[in-house]
């Protein structure tokens, strides 16, 4: 009891707090910081003069800053959480937000467009944060595909919560797939057949095959 009471006290620790609820009237201020955000990362990706290592630190940065990678990993257990002690929680976050730092890394790298452009920003009144709606232009795809050499216009939308001064993005829908929804169904399927000590070391594995691999190469 006392260590789901713990691990619960946790879960709400990790989560971002906000010091104002949103309003319809930070749409604005929403929108003008992804514009901002997304062009210093295309800025990066394009970069002919800095090396692959660079890149991948600009980007890494980035990503680290603005991106409630902690918040993420919480969300893709959900109610799994419970089945997971202290020690392991805390391992599987550490290693699902390495996880997710690599694949937010590969979805830059393979970006191909000239620019992203910024639709819209709402409020949506149920989760309390603001939406910010992208989409590759038409002039070029916004990200390549790994199989082949085509590319496509990805929809990307952005959930943000503001926290004091600093914005911070706690969803990614890409193409209408929700990643947070994502990862959850994956890792609630994997839990049904495995203990979180076994995930924790999947998760490591790769984690450890992909840090060797330099998306920007």
């Amino acid at each position: 009891m006392k260590t789901h009471s713990t691990l619960r006290l946790l879960l709400l620790i990790c989560l971002p707090l906000t010091s104002n609820p949103l309003v319809a009237s930070d749409e604005s201020e929403a929108r003008d910081f992804m514009e901002k955000e997304l062009n210093l990362v295309v800025e990066t990706v394009k970069n002919k003069n800095l090396s692959p290592d660079a890149k991948r630190a600009m980007v890494e940065r980035q990503i680290r800053k603005h991106i409630a990678l902690g918040q993420m990993a919480v969300s893709s257990l959900g109610s799994q959480a419970a089945k997971f002690n202290l020690q392991e929680f805390a391992d599987y976050s550490k290693e699902f937000q390495e996880h997710l730092l690599n694949f937010y890394l590969l979805r830059a790298a393979t970006f191909v467009g000239d620019e992203v452009k910024v639709n819209l920003a709402v409020f949506d009144p149920d989760s309390g944060a603001i939406i910010v709606k992208t989409m590759g232009t038409e002039e070029a795809g916004l990200f390549r595909s790994s199989a082949s050499s085509s590319s496509h216009r990805a929809a990307v939308d952005y959930h943000l919560i503001k926290n004091k001064d600093t914005w911070h993005i706690t969803d990614i829908v890409i193409d209408g797939i929700n990643i947070n929804s994502n990862f959850h169904s994956q890792f609630r399927a994997l839990l049904k057949r495995r203990t979180p000590e076994e995930v924790i070391q999947i998760i490591r594995e790769k984690n450890a095959q992909k840090e060797k691999l330099n998306p920007f190469k």
